[in-house]
C-alpha cells in the first residue's frame, strides 16, 4: 500500500498503520519525502525506527552538521552507534526505539518531526507512506530484532 499526501494526511494514515502493525508485526512502514525517509520495524516489545543518514544521501541532499545535531536533539542515535551493548548489526542510519507502551501519537510525532523540522519540509509538502512485508523473525523480548 502506497499513500501520498500532506504531513497531516500521512500522520493520520501512519497512526492507523502503527495501531494495526503493533499487534501483528507483519509489516515495515516507510515515510518518504524526496530522497529522505524514516522507517519503522515492529517487534512484540519495541518499535525500531531509522531515519536516513549521509550514508545514503548525495550532493545537495546530504545532511549538514546542524541537521545531524537536530536529529540527535530529537532523540535519534547517531549512525554507527549500537542500539544496545551487544548489538552485532551495523547502523548506517540514525536510529531509535520506542517501547510498546509509548503512545502511537508520540511515534508519529517523532517520525514526522525528524522529516519536517530537520529537512525543512512544510505541512503541504508531499510525502509517501509505504509498507513492505517484514523480512526477519519478530522478537518477543529485548534486545529487539532489526
Amino acid at each position: 500500500m502506497d499513500v501520498e499526501g500532506s504531513a497531516a494526511e500521512i500522520a493520520r494514515w501512519l497512526t492507523q498503520a502503527i495501531e494495526i502493525t503493533r499487534a501483528d508485526c507483519s509489516k515495515c512502514w516507510i515515510v518518504e519525502t524526496g530522497p529522505y525517509y524514516a522507517q519503522l520495524l515492529f517487534n512484540r516489545d519495541t518499535i525500531y525506527g531509522e531515519v536516513m543518514s549521509n550514508a545514503f544521501l548525495f550532493g545537495v541532499d546530504r545532511l549538514v552538521a546542524d541537521q545531524e545535531l537536530r536529529l540527535v536533539d530529537l532523540g535519534w542515535t547517531c549512525p554507527d552507534e549500537p542500539c544496545h551493548s551487544q548489538c552485532p548489526r551495523p547502523h548506517p542510519n540514525f536510529h531509535r526505539q520506542w517501547s510498546q507502551d509509548v503512545p502511537t501519537s508520540v511515534v508519529v510525532h517523532d517520525v514526522l518531526m525528524a522529516l519536517m523540522t530537520v529537512l525543512g519540509r512544510a505541512e503541504g509538502d508531499r510525502m509517501v507512506l509505504k509498507s513492505t512485508p517484514r523480512q526477519g523473525p519478530v522478537s518477543t523480548r529485548q534486545p529487539a530484532n532489526h
